[in-house]
C-alpha cells in the first residue's frame, strides 16, 4: 500500500467511490433515472473513510458519465404513450467533485464536496443540477480509541413515473386519477445525515466496544411524492471478545425508529391505508478472524423485527451479515460481501423494505501502472404493508442485477484515471417496474 507524507493511503477509488459509485456496484451511489439510491446518505462513507485513515491532502476529480435507462417511465408496452413521449431515455452527468483531509495527529478532519448536472436527451425538463457537501472529523484517544463525528447534505434530481393532481382530474369516487399520462414528474430529492461514533479496541484484540448514532432525513421536491418523506434515527452497539486469537466474536445490536411525517396528509392516498411510522430491532453475532494470510473477513446471524406504529402485524426475519476478502497474490484479491436488513420504503408506497445485498468484486493488478476491476451484485428488495398510490400500482418485490467493469490507470503518482461500465437489470412484480440500464464513466484524480 503506498505513503503520502508517512501515512499508509488508502487507494483514493476506494474513497471516491460512495461518491462516483468507481470499482463497485454503482445502483447504490449514482440512481439510474426514475430512482433514488438506496441509501442517498451513503455518499457520507468518503468523507469519513479519509479522516479515518488520517490522510493529508487534497483530491479533486472530474467526471464524465452517460447512462441508458430502457424504461424510465416505469411503464408496460401495453400502455399507450402520449405524444413526444418516449419510455427510455439517455442521461449525461458530468461531475467536479473534491476531498480535503487533514490530519494533526490527535485529531483528523476531512470535509468533501460535489457539484454536476444531469442532462436528459428527451425528457430534458428534468435537467437539474446535483449536489453534496459533508464532513467529518475524527479525534484518535490513545492508540486504539478513537471519537467521531460526520454530517453531510445531497440534492439530485430523482423523476419517476407518475401522474399530477394539476394534469389529470380525479375520480372524486376513488380520489385516484387515471392512469393514462405516462409521463415523468420533476422531483428533485434532497437527502441529509448526521452521527456521531466511538470506539476502542483493535479487530484482534481481546476486547473492543464502541456505539454509533445517525440521523437520516429524505425529502421529495414533488407533493405527490412526499409519500416517501422519511425521517430515521439508528443506535447501535457493539462488544467483541478475543476468542482462538487472532478471532473475535462480536455482540451487536440496533435499534431504528422510521417516521413517515407527510403520509397521514396526502390527500391522494386514503389515510387509512398508510401507518406513519416503524420500530425495528436487530441482534446478532458474528466472528471475524484471519485464515491465513490470504484469507480474512467475517460472518454474522442476527435477529430482525419490525414493529409498525399503526397497529399492523410485526414483521420477524433471521438476517445475516458477510465480508470476506481472499488475496491469492500481490495482483489479484476478491472480496466478498452480504447482508440483510429493513430500511424506509422512500420510493414506492410501503411501509418499509427488507433488503437483501451480496455482492463479489475483484481487482487485478497489471504491473504497477494499471489495475482491472469487476464486480456482480444482486439487490432483492420485498416491501412490506404496501399500497397502489396515484399512477402506481402496489409494489410486491423486485430483484435488480448488477455487473461491473472498470480499470484505474496510475501513470503518474500526481493523478489517476479510472473508467467503468455498469448493467444493472431489475425484475419487478408488478412487471411496469422492470427496467435495464446501462452506464459508462470516465474519472481523472488530481492528488494535490
Amino acid at each position: 500500500m503506498a505513503k503520502r507524507n508517512g501515512i499508509a493511503e488508502r487507494p483514493w477509488w476506494r474513497i471516491v467511490g460512495p461518491l462516483l459509485a468507481i470499482g463497485g456496484s454503482a445502483s447504490v451511489a449514482v440512481p439510474a433515472i426514475g430512482q433514488v439510491a438506496t441509501s442517498p446518505q451513503s455518499s457520507l462513507g468518503a468523507s469519513t473513510a479519509l479522516a479515518a485513515t488520517g490522510q493529508n491532502g487534497l483530491l479533486v476529480t472530474a467526471t464524465a458519465e452517460a447512462l441508458y435507462d430502457s424504461n424510465q417511465l416505469r411503464s408496460t408496452d401495453s400502455l399507450p404513450l402520449p405524444a413526444g413521449t418516449r419510455r427510455d431515455d439517455f442521461r449525461y452527468s458530468p461531475v467536479l467533485s473534491a476531498i480535503y483531509g487533514r490530519n494533526s495527529g490527535l485529531i483528523s478532519l476531512s470535509v468533501n464536496g460535489l457539484v454536476g448536472r444531469d442532462f436528459f436527451q428527451y425528457n430534458r425538463y428534468l435537467d437539474r443540477n446535483q449536489y453534496l457537501g459533508g464532513g467529518s472529523a475524527v479525534y484518535h484517544a490513545g492508540s486504539s480509541c478513537q471519537v467521531g463525528v460526520m454530517g453531510n447534505y445531497a440534492s439530485r434530481q430523482a423523476g419517476i413515473r407518475d401522474t399530477t393532481a394539476s394534469s389529470v382530474p380525479i375520480d372524486t369516487t376513488t380520489a385516484m386519477p387515471a392512469d393514462d399520462v405516462g409521463r415523468v414528474i420533476d422531483n428533485v430529492v434532497t437527502a441529509s445525515t448526521y452521527g456521531a461514533n466511538a470506539g476502542c479496541g483493535s479487530p484482534t484484540g481481546r476486547l473492543t466496544f464502541g456505539g454509533n448514532y445517525a440521523h437520516s432525513t429524505i425529502r421529495n421536491g414533488s407533493a405527490i411524492r412526499n409519500f416517501g418523506d422519511s425521517d430515521a434515527d439508528t443506535f447501535a452497539g457493539n462488544i467483541g471478545l478475543g476468542i482462538l486469537r487472532p478471532g473475535q466474536l462480536s455482540l451487536n445490536g440496533s435499534y431504528t425508529t422510521i417516521g413517515y411525517p407527510t403520509r397521514g396528509s396526502n390527500v391522494l392516498v386514503p389515510a387509512l391505508l398508510l401507518n406513519t411510522g416503524v420500530k425495528t430491532y436487530r441482534i446478532g453475532l458474528s466472528f471475524s478472524r484471519p485464515i491465513g494470510t490470504k484469507l480474512s473477513g467475517s460472518i454474522g446471524a442476527s435477529y430482525l423485527r419490525s414493529d409498525p406504529s399503526g397497529g399492523q402485524a410485526a414483521y420477524s426475519s433471521p438476517a445475516y451479515n458477510i465480508g470476506l476478502n481472499y488475496i491469492p497474490s500481490s495482483r489479484l484479491s476478491f472480496g466478498l460481501s452480504g447482508s440483510r436488513d429493513i430500511v424506509p420504503s422512500t420510493t414506492a408506497g410501503a411501509l418499509f423494505r427488507v433488503v437483501d445485498l451480496l455482492e463479489l468484486s475483484g481487482q487485478y493488478s497489471l504491473g504497477t501502472s494499471i489495475k482491472l476491476t469487476a464486480n456482480a451484485g444482486f439487490i432483492g428488495n420485498n416491501y412490506k404493508q404496501s399500497f397502489a398510490i396515484p399512477g402506481e400500482p402496489a409494489r410486491s418485490s423486485d430483484t435488480t442485477a448488477n455487473f461491473g467493469l472498470g480499470a484505474i490507470y496510475s501513470p503518474r503518482r500526481l493523478f489517476d484515471i479510472a473508467v467503468h461500465v455498469d448493467q444493472s437489470i431489475r425484475t419487478s412484480s408488478p412487471v411496469a417496474f422492470n427496467y435495464s440500464s446501462t452506464r459508462a464513466g470516465i474519472t481523472l484524480a488530481v492528488h494535490i
